[in-house]
């Protein structure tokens, strides 16, 4: 991917490099990414509202059932179905 910076942001991704704090330019970009979705309450939202989803689907799957993991792996690496 090409991205195209305009000058000022050019400046601040510069500055950081200088800094020491970052190596590459894609370092600086990938943290303030990271930081743009912590700091949007919309995102929040989004994996809040998933996170009840997933619960609510969890709930009405029915009573929980005790799993023998390495019975697990051991057919995973059989190549069988992980249900019995």
């Amino acid at each position: 991917m090409t991205v195209q910076l305009p000058p000022d942001l050019m400046k601040l991704v510069e500055a950081q490099l200088a800094s020491g704090r970052f190596s590459s330019t894609e370092e600086v970009l990938h943290a303030a990414l990271l930081q743009l979705g912590q700091d949007d309450p919309d995102l929040d939202r989004v994996d809040e509202e998933r996170l009840r989803e997933a619960i609510a689907e969890g709930e009405a799957s029915g009573e929980p059932v005790a799993v023998d993991f390495e019975k697990l792996r051991a057919r995973l690496k059989a190549g069988l179905s992980w249900r019995n």
